[in-house]
């Protein structure tokens, strides 16, 4: 019997309800962008405890028995426009998808070269990388541009529009073999430019990919707006002349068509030349033309192909994603948010080239644990390790000494615990309730996992877990066991972190993990011995 997790109202952070002012879910008519954590129309309510909730039984064979989720058939494609059909050109090596069926294993494209700055890091301290802030460079390169009909300046939206970019739930997709890092997003209450902007780790420099949309062509009440003046739905994307012909519209036409600002938390990844956005508007855009696509892609009404408990809102607050160029898929976490209800446990498997879920695996809290929001995913070899937050309520301290891993061949769980006696906390990963952390970011340096507790207390220390289990069998009643150390780091300790998730980065060739703290905050470097 499955029983899906029931979802708390009171799971979510208090200062994110102030700050999610628009979670872009979609209705007919005009662009929603109601607070999260607010009711939706197309939200499914909890099933009772003890309920049966599996589906009738395929007619296909069956899973594999650890594998607690059915994929279910590929749903058609929904995008209007063509999927990408070229290969990953991260590392210039990736052959052309074969399509369905087996896939041919593609090459791990080489990290990036070693820069020069590199050898000026000691171990085991945290070195700052002057000058590498985005704020002073951001204020100026990313100012709004005058209305060239009237010569005014339009201002953008929100508490901190351009700085929110870094600031606000957002984290970049991350290209571990270019040394790049490319981010976008801020949104709802905090800001409302939409520049995508990429930082070079190899030279250090910050450059606009992406033009933002100038505020002038805004609809009135953005981002709760109403429709055109033709009629025509303002759908979270804004659009080009070609969209919009019609005369009475000729104020808000768009540059070019572009996703509006939302936070991304955890959900951006690059494959090739695209970095792919998976929560709330589904978007790619390209790094090497400028030019966002797959408007029309909507992951909410292929989940409920597969189980209608899903529902067909979109992805929900603290998606994370990973990509993975041996499968050439990415593999997303499914989590309730505050509007996808309790079914929404699992780990989606999506496929680039058709913009579409191939299967989706289940898991709950008396399986293999709950999938999160915010949870910390860290890639060793073929597995996922998620570190998933457990609490009595959001306002009690979180533990993530407990886990699961996903395979991303057999598609299959284990579970897993970690254990050790470290100085300042037993396991390293208890940390208080936050307006600012939500998780513990990981990242895995080819020797062990390294984790990062930034709260106050711990912010000093490193945490490293050998992914070799001393003990278990990663099953519900014996779950893998991993021992965890500490580690106490020199120097100059960043500063507080605002609202991360995996921005705590490692950079194969430099041989450091990379984080910056905020938009004001420069770089900071960590060589560890």
């Amino acid at each position: 019997m499955h029983t899906p997790p029931r979802t708390s109202p009171k799971r979510f952070n208090l200062r994110r309800r102030q700050l999610l002012l628009s979670s872009a879910a979609l209705g007919s008519g005009a662009v929603t962008l109601s607070a999260c954590g607010n009711g939706d129309d197309n939200a499914v309510n909890d099933p009772a405890p003890g309920q049966n909730t599996n589906p009738p039984a395929p007619a296909a064979p069956a899973p594999a028995a650890s594998a607690p989720g059915t994929p279910a058939p590929t749903p058609a494609a929904s995008a209007p426009d063509t999927p990408a059909s070229t290969p990953p050109t991260g590392g210039g090596t990736s052959p052309v998808n074969p399509g369905p069926g087996p896939q041919a294993q593609l090459p791990i494209p080489p990290a990036p070269p070693r820069p020069a700055w590199a050898d000026t890091i000691p171990a085991d301290t945290w070195t700052t990388l002057p000058g590498t802030a985005f704020a002073p460079w951001a204020k100026d390169k990313l100012a709004p541009p005058k209305d060239p009909i009237t010569n005014v300046v339009t201002p953008y939206y929100g508490t901190d529009p351009i700085n929110s970019i870094v600031n606000a739930f957002c984290d970049p997709a991350n290209d571990p073999w270019l040394g790049a890092q490319y981010f976008f997003g801020g949104g709802h209450g905090d800001g409302s430019c939409n520049a995508v902007v990429k930082f070079d780790h190899q030279t250090l420099s910050w450059s606009v990919v992406g033009q933002p949309t100038p505020p002038s062509v805004y609809l009135p009440g953005y981002p709760n707006t109403q429709p055109y003046p033709s009629g025509q739905r303002f759908d979270g994307w804004f659009l080009p002349k070609s969209e919009l012909p019609h005369e009475g519209d000729k104020k808000h036409v768009a540059p070019a068509l572009a996703r509006m600002s939302t936070h991304m938390y955890a959900a951006a990844v690059k494959r090739g030349t695209r970095v792919h956005y998976f929560y709330s508007l589904y978007a790619e855009f390209d790094t090497a033309t400028g030019q966002w696509m797959g408007r029309g892609t909507d992951l909410g009404a292929q989940l409920v192909k597969f189980r209608p408990q899903y529902g067909t809102v979109s992805l929900q607050e603290g998606t994370v994603a990973m990509y993975d160029e041996v499968t050439d898929r990415m593999f997303v976490t499914l989590n309730p948010g505050s509007g996808g209800g309790g079914w929404r446990n699992a780990i989606m498997v999506f496929d680039p080239n058709t913009r579409t879920i191939e299967s989706v695996h289940e898991s709950n809290n008396n399986t293999y644990g709950y999938v999160s929001d915010s949870l910390s995913m860290c890639r060793v070899g073929r597995d996922l390790f998620c570190f998933n937050k457990k609490a009595e309520t959001y306002d009690k301290p979180q533990a993530m000494n407990q886990g699961f891993l996903f395979n991303m061949d057999s598609k299959t769980f284990k579970k897993f615990k970690v254990i050790g006696e470290t100085e300042s906390d037993p396991q390293g990963t208890i940390y208080p309730p936050s307006s600012t952390q939500e998780t513990i970011p990981s990242f895995y340096d080819g020797r062990a996992i390294r984790r990062w507790n930034y709260h106050p207390t711990q912010r000093d220390k490193i945490y490293s877990i050998v992914p070799t289990p001393v003990s278990g069998k990663g099953t519900i009643d014996d779950p893998l066991v991993f021992v965890q150390t500490e580690r106490k780091i020199g120097g100059t300790i960043p500063g507080r972190p605002l609202f991360i998730y995996s921005r705590l980065m490692y950079h194969g060739g430099a041989k450091c993990a990379l984080v910056i703290p905020e938009a004001s905050s420069d770089w900071v470097a960590l060589r560890l011995s």
